[in-house]
């Protein structure tokens, strides 16, 4: 019956949601959420290794230096299903739905700088500011692992 029908989908989510976190931690993919009083403030959550955030450091080079205007980060992370967000690096603040995350090239060594602290393998998070929102970027390493994820994600 109806019942039946709700735990069968309940579980369905549940393992759907378990394998999705076991192979974005197999194949080394970001996490990004965005949490209502956290840290803080309202805080958009980018997460991952220290490999993966030196990736990201060196993505966001390129970007500074290159012609594009914005690179969409929900593209290359695994984005909650409970707390979606949608993260854009931008060079300019633009009036497009999700969050702004500005880094030209005026802006490019202090970005390079705080990412590159979290590349060392200790844990830790630094904190960037959004264009036009009042919410905060937190990017953390080694803080909020696959499991956290599964439960608070």
């Amino acid at each position: 019956p109806a019942h039946q029908s709700r735990s069968f989908h309940s579980l369905d989510r549940t393992i759907a949601t378990r394998l999705r976190v076991a192979l974005c931690a197999a194949l080394g993919i970001m996490n990004l959420g965005y949490f209502t009083d956290f840290k803080g403030g309202n805080t958009v959550l980018l997460s991952g290794s220290p490999t993966e955030i030196a990736d990201l450091k060196a993505q966001v080079r390129a970007f500074a230096l290159s012609e594009r205007i914005e690179v969409a980060i929900h593209d290359i992370a695994t984005v909650s299903s409970r707390h979606p967000a949608h993260l854009v690096l931008s060079k300019r603040p633009k009036s497009t739905i999700g969050f702004h995350w500005l880094c030209s090239a005026d802006e490019l060594s202090m970005v390079q700088e705080k990412l590159a602290a979290l590349t060392d393998g200790r844990p830790g998070h630094q904190y960037f500011d959004l264009a036009q929102a009042d919410s905060q970027l937190m990017v953390s390493v080694g803080e909020y692992d696959d499991t956290w994820w599964l439960h608070h994600g």
